[in-house]
C-alpha cells in the first residue's frame, strides 16, 4: 500500500533521514577537525623546540621593529609582503618569543587551512570518505608538515590558497554575483596577495581559468581585480618607492630547475620512503592513478569531469608557469615552498583518483595511498630538520674557556653569521664572544695568535671556499683542529679552532683582521 503525501507515516522517515544526515555531517566535520588537530599537535610537540633557522631569525627580527620601521624595511629588503610579519609582531606581543610559542603561530595557521578543506570539499562535492583521506594526506605530507612549523609565511600562503580556491568556486557557481560571494573572494585574495608574492600567481591562474572555461564571468572578475589592486596598492607603492637596488636580491640563492623538478615536487607532496627506488614506485603509482582518472573524466557524461578539470587546473598551472618562467626568463624563481598553493588541488586529485578505481581496487588503492603517506610522514617526523645551532654554541663554549672570551670567531658567509649572532647571546656563558664576518679570501691574511672559524661545507655559492680552511691554515703555520661535524641533509657545519704553531695559548687573541663591514665603513670615510 502506497502512503499518501498527507500520511504522517510517509513524512516521518524524511524527517528522521534529514536529522541523521545533519548529524552525520556534523560527525564527519568533528572527526575531520579532530584528525587535523591531532596531526598538527603531534607535529608541534615533536619539533617545537628545534632551534630557529636563519629565515626564521629574519622573521623574528623584523617583527621586533616598530610598525612604521617594519613596513618600510620589509619593502626595501624582502621579496615577501608584510602580512605574516605583522601577525608575528602581534603574536609575540601576546605571548613572548619562546620557540614553542613562536612555532604555535604557523601551526594554528596550518590547522585553519586543514579545517578550510571541509568547506572546499563541500563546494567540490567530495564524499565523506574522500574528505577524510584528503585531510590525512594534507596533514602528514612531509612538505606541508615542514612549513606548518616554520616561522615564515608559507603556512599562511597554504591556508590562504585553500580559502581562495573555496571562495573562487563559490563565486564561479553562483548564478549571479552576490555580496557574500564577491566579498569572500576579495577577502581571500587580499590575504593571499599580502601573504606571499606567489599569491598573485594563484590569482592569475583563476583569471586564466575564466578565460578558458567561463568567459561570461570575466567582466565581474576584472572588477574584482581592480578592487584587489586598490587594496594592495599601498604595498606596491611602498616597494617601488623604497629605493631598493635590486628586486631579485632575495632570490639569488635559488638555482635553475632541472627537467625533473616538477615531478620531484609532486612526489614530495605525498612523500618518499627510505628505501631504494621508492620515488620510482610512487611516481609510477601516481601516474597510473591520475592517468586513469583523466581518461575516465574525458568520457561523455562523466559526473566528476568538471571537478577533475577544476582541480587539475590549479594543481598544474602554477607549477608549470613557474617552471617555464624560470627556464625562459632565466630568473631563479623556482622554489617548492612557493608552490604549495598547488598542494591541496593535487592531493584532492590523487584522492579522487584512488577512490574512483573500479570495484574492490578502490579500497585497496585508497588504503595503499593513505598508508604510504602516513609512513612517509612518520619517516619525516622522526628526523631533525634544522641545523642544531644550540649544539654549535655548546661547542664554542667548550672550545673557548672563560679566560679566552676575546678570541675572535670568524664566519665566512652571512648565513652562519646571522644564526650565530642570534643564538650565541642566548647562552649566558657566551655573551662576551665576538663574532665577525670575514670574506673567505681574507682567511689567508688572518694574523692572530688564536681564533675560531665556523663555516659550512658546501658554502653558499656566492661565498666559495677556494681551499679547505684546515689545509690553508696548516700551510700558514697554524695548528687547526675541527670538532665533529654538525650535519643537516646535504650541509655540514664545522667549528675550527686555530692557534699559531709553537705559540703559547694566551688570554687574548691578537687584533683580528678588518672585516668586510669594517672595510666598507673606512671606504665610506675615504680612509685606505
Amino acid at each position: 500500500m502506497q502512503a499518501s503525501p498527507r500520511d504522517p507515516a510517509a513524512s516521518q522517515p524524511d524527517r528522521r533521514g534529514s536529522g541523521q544526515s545533519r548529524r552525520g555531517e556534523a560527525g564527519r566535520l568533528a572527526l575531520t577537525a579532530l584528525l587535523a588537530a591531532l596531526f598538527v599537535l603531534a607535529n608541534l610537540i615533536g619539533h617545537a623546540r628545534e632551534p630557529l633557522g636563519v629565515d626564521e631569525i629574519f622573521s623574528l627580527r623584523a617583527s621586533s621593529m616598530s610598525w612604521h620601521a617594519l613596513w618600510s624595511w620589509i619593502a626595501k629588503v624582502d621579496s615577501h609582503p608584510p602580512l605574516f610579519y605583522g601577525l608575528l609582531k602581534l603574536w609575540t606581543a601576546i605571548g613572548g618569543d619562546s620557540v614553542v610559542w613562536l612555532r604555535l603561530l604557523p601551526a594554528l595557521t596550518a590547522l585553519a587551512g586543514l579545517l578550510a578543506l571541509w568547506g572546499l570539499s563541500n563546494a567540490l562535492k567530495l564524499g565523506p570518505g574522500e574528505l577524510l583521506v584528503l585531510v590525512v594526506l594534507a596533514s602528514v605530507t612531509p612538505l606541508l608538515q615542514l612549513y606548518a612549523l616554520e616561522i615564515r609565511m608559507f603556512a599562511l600562503l597554504q591556508t590562504a590558497s585553500v580559502l581562495s580556491l573555496w571562495a573562487f568556486l563559490r563565486w564561479l557557481e553562483a548564478p549571479a554575483p552576490s555580496r557574500a560571494t564577491t566579498g569572500s573572494l576579495l577577502a581571500a585574495n587580499a590575504i593571499l596577495a599580502y601573504a606571499h608574492l606567489w599569491g598573485w600567481v594563484f590569482v592569475g591562474c583563476e583569471a586564466a581559468y575564466l578565460v578558458a572555461f567561463a568567459r561570461r564571468k570575466l567582466p565581474a572578475f576584472a572588477r574584482h581585480l581592480g578592487l584587489l589592486a586598490v587594496l594592495v596598492a599601498p604595498w606596491i607603492v611602498a616597494v617601488f618607492t623604497s629605493g631598493r637596488e635590486s628586486y631579485t636580491s632575495q632570490i639569488v640563492w635559488m638555482v635553475q630547475p632541472g627537467p625533473s623538478a616538477p615531478v620531484t615536487f609532486y612526489l614530495s607532496l605525498v612523500g618518499g620512503l627510505p628505501f631504494p627506488h621508492s620515488g620510482v614506485i610512487l611516481g609510477a603509482a601516481l601516474a597510473g592513478l591520475l592517468g586513469a582518472l583523466c581518461v575516465r573524466a574525458t568520457r561523455p557524461g562523466d559526473e566528476r569531469a568538471s571537478t577533475v578539470r577544476f582541480l587539475a587546473w590549479f594543481a598544474v598551472l602554477p607549477v608549470a608557469a613557474t617552471f617555464l618562467a624560470a627556464l625562459v626568463l632565466r630568473v631563479p624563481v623556482w622554489a617548492p615552498r612557493s608552490l604549495i598553493v598547488s598542494a591541496v588541488p593535487f592531493l584532492a586529485l590523487v584522492t579522487i583518483a584512488a577512490r574512483r578505481c573500479p570495484g574492490r581496487w578502490s579500497g585497496a588503492a585508497t588504503w595503499a595511498l593513505t598508508l604510504w603517506a602516513i609512513c612517509a610522514g612518520a619517516s619525516w617526523f622522526v628526523r631533525s630538520h634544522r641545523l642544531d645551532w644550540d649544539d654549535v654554541a655548546t661547542r664554542l663554549a667548550r672550545a673557548v674557556p672563560p679566560s679566552r672570551r676575546r678570541v675572535p670567531v670568524y664566519t665566512l658567509e652571512p648565513f652562519v653569521w646571522d644564526a650565530l649572532t642570534f643564538h650565541v647571546p642566548r647562552h649566558a656563558e657566551l655573551r662576551g664572544l665576538q663574532i665577525e664576518k670575514l670574506e673567505p679570501a681574507a682567511l689567508a691574511r688572518v694574523d692572530a695568535e688564536q681564533f675560531l672559524v665556523v663555516y659550512r661545507d658546501p658554502p653558499d655559492r656566492r661565498y666559495p671556499l677556494s681551499v679547505d680552511p684546515v689545509r690553508l691554515l696548516a700551510a700558514r703555520g697554524y695548528l687547526a683542529t675541527r670538532d665533529a661535524p654538525i650535519t643537516h641533509e646535504t650541509t655540514t657545519l664545522w667549528v675550527l679552532f686555530a692557534r699559531r704553531s709553537g705559540a703559547a695559548v694566551s688570554t687574548a687573541a691578537a687584533a683580528p683582521p678588518p672585516t668586510a663591514a669594517a672595510r666598507d665603513s673606512r671606504s665610506r670615510r675615504g680612509e685606505p
